[in-house]
């Protein structure tokens, strides 16, 4: 299974995560799902180097044959 980008599709992307600075524990993902003035959703917590934005992820799953 393979993380990518809604936008294009690339793998080049980032996810934020809560983490104990004093022992490195990672505690839990950021998720943000707050809503836009225009209605659209926040991604905060996530980035993709290929967009450079702010984008929604998705999870697939690649086939090998």
């Amino acid at each position: 299974m393979t993380t990518r980008c809604k936008e294009c599709q690339g793998t080049n992307v980032q996810r934020a995560m809560w983490v104990r600075v004093n022992t490195d524990e990672t505690l839990d993902q950021v998720f943000d799902d707050s809503y836009s003035a225009s209605g659209a959703a926040s991604f905060a917590g996530t980035w993709c180097e290929d967009c450079e934005a702010h984008t929604e992820l998705r999870q697939r799953f690649e086939v090998t044959p």
